[in-house]
C-alpha cells in the first residue's frame, strides 16, 4: 500500500460535495419529491454549509492555498465555491479537459463483471430489507422489485434506487426540508455502502485508489493545505478501502460519506460533518 508523506507540517482534505443535484427518484406523488433542491437543482443549505466549512477550516486548520474541484460535476464545482468564499480564497482551480486526480480511465472487465453479479446476489437478502424499511417511511415511492448488472457494470432497478434514497435523509435534514423520515436512517444509509461494494471489485479500488493517493502525494508536497472537491463513492469510499479503513462518521452507517465530510491527510483525522451546521475534526488512524 502506497504511504503517504507523514512529516511534512502541509494538509490535504478531500471532501464530498455539500450540494445536491436532484435526484431520478421513483415517486407516485408530491408527498415523495425530496425538497432539497432550489433554482438550478441545487441545494440552497448546500451552499451555506459548504461555505460554514470553509469558514470552519480556515479557524481550525488554515486559509486554503489550493481549492480543487472534480470539474465534471456541477455540484462539485458549486461546492468548491461556497467553500472558497467561507475560506476567504479568491480562487478554484481546475482542469478544462482531462483531469489527472479525477477521471476515471478504468476499464471494466468481465472479471469486474462477475464479481459485481455474484457481489448483488450475496447482498439481495439485505437489500430487500432496506427496501421494506423505505416503504414504511416513504409509502408512496414505487420501487422496483429487482437489480440488474448489464454487460457494460451498469447497476440498474432496486440497489440503485435504494442508493440514491440513501442520500434523502441527510441531504433532506440538512436542507430543512418538511418531509419527515421515520425510518432506521442507518439501514438505509447501508444502501449506499452495499451499492459501492457491489459496484467496485478490489482490482478498480487499486487501481482508482493509486490513482487518487498518488495526486494527494504530489498536492501535500506542493501545497501548504490544499482541498479536492469530489464524490461520495468513486473517491472517499474509494479511498478509504484502499487504505484499509472504511470511512466511518460517528452516528452514520460504516461506509456512509454525509455531506461535506472527507479526509484530513497527514492529520490521519476525517471532518465529520453534523446535520447541525456543526463540523468536529475526530481520530481515524489509531
Amino acid at each position: 500500500m502506497e504511504k503517504l508523506i507523514d512529516k511534512t507540517p502541509n494538509r490535504l482534505i478531500f471532501i464530498r460535495h455539500g450540494i445536491r443535484g436532484i435526484s431520478d427518484i421513483p415517486t407516485t406523488g408530491p408527498c415523495c419529491v425530496p425538497l432539497y433542491n432550489y433554482q438550478h437543482e441545487l441545494s440552497l443549505y448546500g451552499h451555506i454549509y459548504s461555505f460554514l466549512l470553509g469558514k470552519y477550516i480556515k479557524e481550525k486548520i488554515g486559509k486554503a492555498t489550493l481549492v480543487y474541484p472534480d470539474n465534471s460535476t456541477e455540484r462539485t464545482i458549486a461546492t468548491a465555491i461556497a467553500f472558497a468564499k467561507g475560506n476567504d480564497v479568491c480562487q478554484v482551480k481546475y482542469p478544462v479537459n482531462k483531469d489527472q486526480y479525477f477521471e476515471d480511465t478504468h476499464q471494466i472487465t468481465q472479471s469486474d463483471i462477475t464479481y459485481s453479479r455474484f457481489k448483488l446476489e450475496e447482498e439481495n437478502q439485505n437489500i430487500h430489507t432496506i427496501a421494506n424499511e423505505i416503504k414504511k417511511c416513504l409509502p408512496c415511492v414505487i420501487l422496483d422489485q429487482s437489480t440488474t448488472i448489464d454487460d457494460t457494470g451498469k447497476i440498474s432497478g432496486l440497489l440503485a434506487q435504494l442508493d440514491v434514497l440513501s442520500q434523502v435523509p441527510s441531504f433532506s435534514k440538512l436542507s430543512k426540508t418538511c418531509i419527515k423520515f421515520n425510518c432506521d436512517k442507518q439501514l438505509v444509509q447501508s444502501a449506499f455502502t452495499i451499492k459501492q461494494q457491489v459496484s467496485y471489485s478490489q482490482s478498480i479500488i487499486d487501481e482508482l485508489g493509486s490513482k487518487l493517493l498518488g495526486g494527494i502525494n504530489t498536492l501535500i508536497h506542493d501545497e501548504k493545505l490544499s482541498v479536492l472537491v469530489g464524490h461520495d463513492d468513486k473517491n472517499i469510499y474509494i479511498l478509504g478501502e484502499k487504505m484499509g479503513k472504511t470511512f466511518h462518521a460517528p452516528g452514520y452507517a460504516p461506509g456512509y460519506i454525509p455531506p461535506n465530510s472527507g479526509f484530513v491527510f497527514t492529520l490521519k483525522k476525517i471532518i465529520f460533518a453534523s446535520i447541525s451546521f456543526i463540523f468536529v475534526i475526530v481520530e481515524y488512524f489509531i
